[in-house]
């Protein structure tokens, strides 16, 4: 992935390294949020959420033991799905909140203080806090 400024001249890259990517989020200023499947070695999980600045420098990371379905950015918080479950972490990878959901969560999103979230689950929507 290219990163360029807004004279368009490149700035930086990020390398999937042949990784698989699941699912990203750029739609923030400052936050560029990419899950990759993992590379599937014993206790190396399944997924891994890499977090960076909008320069490509990488501010974090979290490592999940399912595959991610989906990630939403808002502010400085990442809604990160992944079966029944949604984390809400921050921009440094680190899970500030955790809501567990009867069935599959199809999509969630957070709130920008990180403290709650909307998630739609099952053919419900519900604001979890």
């Amino acid at each position: 992935m290219d990163i360029y400024r807004a004279d368009t001249k490149k700035e930086n890259s990020i390398s999937f390294d042949g990784r698989t990517l699941l699912c990203a989020d750029i739609t923030e200023d400052d936050m560029i949020c990419l899950a990759f499947k993992g590379p599937g070695e014993e206790g190396s999980g399944e997924a891994v959420l890499e977090i960076y600045d909008k320069s490509g420098k990488k501010r974090g990371e979290a490592a999940f033991d399912e595959a991610i379905s989906h990630i939403c950015v808002n502010g400085f918080y990442v809604a990160v799905s992944h079966g029944d479950t949604v984390d809400i972490v921050n921009s440094k990878g680190k899970i500030k909140k955790t809501f567990e959901t009867p069935s599959p969560v199809k999509y969630a999103a957070p709130f920008s203080n990180g403290n709650a979230a909307v998630i739609f689950s099952g053919g419900n929507t519900t604001i979890m806090k």
